[in-house]
């Protein structure tokens, strides 16, 4: 079997086999339409491997995994979906003609990101190094690695490592060396960003939208597809997973405003999967989490105005807590950790001359802003900018809150 098709089936495997059977089991997958059950599945499959790594490196730390032991877990995982499923698998096959284009454009999408390493062996740019070492130490090692000898005497409790639960198991299941492991599954994982959009437009605006949203993220926009060319790995695999995670959270909690007898089974696995999701994007780039901070913000707030309406405030409070609740439990492992480094920095600062000062500054800050190389062409940018017009003439509020939260990132 030809290398190219061997990967593509792992990562096939890995990205869809766990977060399937969280749906099965949970059975909330009714209550998703069509392809959101796969992309949210995708999403699911994506967090477990920085949960699953991060939660057996804190309990167990002496416990190691392995290609034969994950490819164990996944087989089990395989077995109990198609149990569950059972009588429903061709449901999940049925798609109807709008979304056989969308699917389309994330084939498309997914064949551009793999079409631009097609003779690139090794990742780009600088970054890509320590990525790559950091895959092949958690390979080697069984577990996220706590530094990076005998390579450089670095620590790492206060950097993201949930990528590499990600590469590794690609490594171990691919049967490929490091940076090719990590790579295609950057990659990959850059392509599935689209999926994210897709899955918030076509939960909250419409499948039009959702279309065409997918088309000018993956297509025609020049993030995150020029991702590849910076090494910027971490961040793309948790921005993977962000939309995801902030819909679902708001699914949450729009559920706990519900009666809780009735909905009850529902409202725990949303929250359960809301949490992991959340947790997750933390585990996998800290910066990306406070990325996702202000629209989970932005819809706490639509929330308690449509909670205050009808006198569901303590329930939305309720629900609210427990998402954060059990993220919060769920980024422990990393979040002490990283606290206890960045303490003892912030009471030890380091003292920097004035002219060291600037040429950090300089070195690492300042770069030309030019908005149609760094984000997309001018008339994609005008297009852009009058469809948000006539987004907030109809007050719609995916726009609306769109707009918010990239006025919060500028900032």
């Amino acid at each position: 079997m030809p290398k190219e098709i061997r990967l593509i089936l792992v990562l096939s495997a890995m990205l869809t086999v766990p977060g399937w059977t969280a749906l099965a089991v949970s059975g909330i997958w009714r209550h998703w339409a069509g392809l959101q059950r796969w992309i949210l599945a995708v999403s699911l499959s994506i967090a477990f491997y920085p949960l699953l790594f991060y939660g057996i490196r804190f309990v167990t730390p002496s416990l190691t995994l392995g290609p034969y032991a994950l490819a164990v877990l996944l087989l089990v995982f395989a077995a109990v979906t198609a149990w569950k499923m059972r009588s429903h698998w061709k449901q999940q096959l049925i798609f109807d003609r709008t979304e056989w284009i969308a699917i389309g454009i994330f084939a498309v999408t997914l064949f551009t990101r793999l079409w631009i390493i097609r003779d690139q062996p090794y990742p780009a740019w600088s970054d890509s190094l320590h990525h790559t070492l950091l895959t092949h130490l958690t390979a080697e090692q069984g577990r996220l690695p706590a530094d990076m000898q005998p390579y450089f005497p670095i620590p790492l409790a206060q950097y993201h490592l949930g990528l590499y639960a990600l590469t590794a198991s690609m490594q171990w299941l691919g049967q490929v060396p490091a940076h090719t492991a990590l790579l295609w599954t950057a990659q990959v994982l850059n392509a599935i960003c689209v999926m994210g959009v897709y899955l918030v437009l076509d939960r909250k605006a419409g499948r039009t939208g959702a279309i065409v949203g997918a088309a000018v993220v993956g297509l025609l926009s020049h993030q995150p597809a020029f991702y590849v060319n910076w090494g910027r790995f971490t961040q793309v695999s948790s921005q993977s997973i962000l939309l995801a995670a902030w819909l679902v959270t708001w699914e949450a909690q729009s559920l706990w405003q519900r009666p809780w007898r009735e909905y009850r089974a529902r409202i725990l696995w949303t929250t359960a999967f809301a949490s992991a999701l959340t947790a997750a994007v933390f585990l996998l780039h800290f910066q990306v989490a406070a990325f996702l901070l202000p629209l989970l913000a932005f819809t706490s707030i639509l929330e308690l105005w449509r909670a205050r309406k009808h006198r569901r405030i303590g329930r939305l409070v309720l629900g609210t807590f427990a998402v954060g609740a059990l993220s919060l439990l769920l980024v422990l492992p990393a979040l002490l950790e990283a606290l206890a480094v960045f303490t003892a920095a912030a009471l030890n600062p380091p003292v920097l001359s004035e002219e060291e000062r600037a040429q950090t500054v300089n070195t690492y800050y300042n770069y030309a802003w030019n908005v149609s190389y760094l984000v997309a062409r001018t008339w994609l940018l005008v297009l852009t900018g009058a469809s948000v017009i006539v987004g907030l003439l109809k007050r719609n509020r995916i726009v609306i809150i769109c707009l918010l939260w990239t006025v919060a990132l500028y900032l």
